[in-house]
């Protein structure tokens, strides 16, 4: 009989210990609330309050919306190979919060399935080897995602952001969005000589200057570009594209 006490008591405190961390999901994902937010400690280094501080690889989930106060970013990402799943929730910056996510820096930052909205600067930024997919990144008073080099964007919506819905430097593909009303800039802009990107297969409408502009070698095709102010620049067919004014 004592020692089934003891068992029972010793399960009791691993209960007690477990819950006093954060919350994970039964695939091992870290589970983030806004209660948990608040709370801190979701990674080392997180203290209570936003921005949440995820500073160790690894696989992050929301379940719950995230709701952004004044002057700071909804979640700041100081590690590489962060994957963040939003699960269908929202991540809204209303009061004049920064960022959505912030990940300047970063490599291998992985953002999908749900919104960004209503930040005073960028929606997303980070470096290297994004992968942001099935999200809608809308009315943020920056770029909706700002990225370096060899990053995709798939599937997603980008629209009534202040400056360039889609902003990368180099070798980037971005893939079956939809890309419109920029309110300032172009729908995508790829910058810098080295170009290598490919754009395939998506409605960029409504920007207030190019659709996709670009500075550097750009593949693209398939995609459907109508009632942008400025058509496109810098491209090269791969496949037919639609396009009104005339594609190049």
């Amino acid at each position: 009989m004592r020692n089934r006490e003891a068992r029972t008591f010793a399960a009791i405190l691993a209960l007690v210990a477990l819950s006093a961390g954060p919350a994970t999901a039964l695939d091992g994902e870290v589970l983030i609330s806004q209660g948990a937010a608040l709370a801190g400690g979701i990674t080392p280094n997180d203290d209570p309050g936003f921005p949440v501080t995820i500073s160790r690889s690894g696989k992050y989930k929301l379940r719950g919306n995230l709701n952004v106060p004044a002057g700071t970013h909804g979640i700041r990402v100081t590690a590489n190979n962060v994957t963040i799943d939003l699960n269908g929730f929202r991540i809204f910056g209303g009061n004049q919060a920064i960022r959505g996510i912030n990940g300047i820096n970063r490599d291998g930052l992985t953002v999908m399935n749900g919104t960004i909205s209503n930040f005073t600067s960028h929606g997303i930024e980070t470096r290297a080897y994004a992968i942001i997919q099935d999200m809608q990144i809308t009315s943020n008073g920056g770029m909706g995602v700002k990225l370096d080099n060899n990053g995709r964007v798939l599937r997603s919506t980008l629209s009534e952001n202040v400056s360039a819905n889609i902003f990368c430097n180099s070798k980037c593909l971005i893939a079956q969005n939809v890309v419109a009303r920029s309110v300032t800039e172009s729908g995508i802009v790829l910058l810098t000589n080295a170009g290598g990107h490919l754009v395939l297969g998506n409605v960029i409408s409504a920007n207030q200057l190019y659709g996709i502009y670009s500075e550097g070698f750009t593949g693209f095709g398939n995609n459907t570009l109508t009632g942008n102010n400025l058509g496109v620049t810098g491209v090269i067919p791969v496949h037919p594209n639609v396009c009104q004014p005339a594609c190049p």
